[in-house]
């Protein structure tokens, strides 16, 4: 047998001999296989599963199916599942209504003796439950002595795991042994690996995965090019690229939690669209639920991690080819040649006007410009201390050999100068320096 709905037979002598295991209380042989149902009204034929067991097995646990089973002991009762798809007809409307149902099944006249509630599956529209005596009647090719499934109750404290390893050694191969949550694994695997059913579910979760991780990067990859400037203004302040990858991948978390919320709520719409419509039993397990946000929380930290990529742009760092360590090293070399160097530790909201105007020195420096931009670097600062800086400026510029072209409006700086230039109507002109006698 490939699945319950391809049932193959198999001698009932075989489930007579797992009788011979102490650890066996009882056997039930069960006929399972599909016969055409007539519609009672359209006359239309659909095939429905029938079931066929001995009225007087306790097999069933179901209150509503063991209650009614005394109705199949004469031959061409059966019980219908009210939960049936409507093609086979309005069989429980018309039974519960008092009315007498008769109709056709494999050519064979039967009678509805009850109903009961399965429901339909993937490989079953609709179901029956009769008697073994009227399934061979309905099945007349059914060859005798041949089951299709056989139940065996084990003895309290048995393991069922155990007893089915033992049977499966002990009878022929032309038997398969299942404990109940193997048979059920089995039926699942079927349709799952077998199926064109588990084929398309199976892509369509992995191309929602896929297109998922697109469209999560895709939103990250562009906020971050939009907010470029702003990272590269935090990193510029001291803020360090690791507390920037801290954001976008908190950003991440938050679409994933943001995006899980709705998406869940449309899968239980979905759900319950899908059960009133072909009346499956299907229901968001909380199992599936948590592999569903797990997956989520993958798709959009993983397209996180990959739109990071994009930050190393912000860097403003000026020696990209150098490896941290001897960028580490080379930043106290210059924070002390700015004398700084008891502020190594400091973030720039700690420094004032004047420190924070050193380290922009040293910074701009540490690259080994052979030109550097001043635009009004005493702009903000004091008389004292402007000229400390622009002093301190000069000193190492001339050091390093750099050049300092320098825009101010701060006439107290203009004799640290070696050439002056001065524009008056958007005209440059120069003008003689006036020396310092401190120069």
């Amino acid at each position: 047998s490939m699945s319950s709905i391809s049932m193959s037979g198999f001698p009932e002598r075989r489930l007579v001999q797992a009788m011979g295991s102490d650890e066996v209380a009882s056997i039930t042989p069960v006929h399972w296989n599909f016969v055409l149902w007539r519609n009672p009204e359209t006359r239309s034929t659909r095939s429905i599963l029938a079931l066929g067991f001995e009225p007087d097995d306790e097999l069933f646990i179901s209150p509503m199916v063991a209650q009614q089973a005394h109705l199949l002991r004469q031959k061409g009762r059966v019980l219908f599942d009210s939960l049936s798809r409507a093609e086979f007809g309005p069989v429980a409307e018309r039974f519960q209504a008092g009315d007498t149902v008769d109709t056709e099944v494999a050519g064979q006249r039967v009678r509805v003796a009850g109903l009961v509630q399965l429901g339909p599956s993937f490989g079953a529209d609709g179901n029956m439950i009769t008697s073994r005596e009227t399934f061979r009647a309905l099945s007349p090719s059914t060859p005798k002595g041949s089951i299709e499934l056989g139940l065996i109750r084990l003895r309290p404290g048995a393991d069922p795991e155990r007893v089915a390893a033992q049977l499966k050694q002990q009878l022929p191969g032309d038997v398969s042994v299942f404990t109940k949550d193997q048979f059920i694994e089995f039926e699942k695997n079927y349709w799952r690996t077998s199926t064109a059913i588990g084929f398309i579910f199976t892509l369509g979760a992995g191309m929602g995965f896929v297109v998922g991780c697109v469209i999560v990067y895709q939103i990250l990859f562009g906020d971050v090019s939009d907010h470029l400037p702003e990272y590269a203004t935090l990193m510029a302040m001291g803020y360090r690229l690791t507390d920037l990858l801290g954001v976008v991948a908190r950003e991440g978390l938050m679409l994933a939690l943001i995006g899980y919320l709705p998406a869940y709520a449309a899968g239980e719409g979905l759900y319950a669209l899908i059960r009133s419509s072909t009346k499956l039993p299907v229901a968001m397990a909380s199992e599936r639920a948590l592999l569903v946000f797990a997956m989520i929380l993958v798709m959009c930290l993983g397209s996180a991690m990959v739109a990071m990529r994009k930050l190393a742009d912000a860097d403003p760092d000026l020696l990209p080819q150098r490896s941290y360590g001897t960028r580490r090293a080379l930043a106290r070399e210059w924070l002390r040649a700015v004398g700084l160097g008891d502020q190594l530790q400091k973030l720039p909201h700690d420094l004032s006007g004047g420190q924070k105007q050193r380290v922009a020195i040293a910074r701009a420096l540490a690259a080994q410009p052979e030109l550097l931009l001043a635009d009004e670097p005493t702009a903000a600062l004091d008389g004292r201390t402007g000229r400390e800086v622009v002093e301190l400026l000069r000193r190492l510029a001339r050091e390093q050999g750099c050049g300092v072209l320098m825009v101010t409006h701060d006439p107290r700086i203009l004799d640290v100068a070696d050439r002056l230039l001065e524009m008056e109507d958007g005209l440059l002109q120069e003008v003689p320096v006036r020396v310092n006698a401190a120069r």
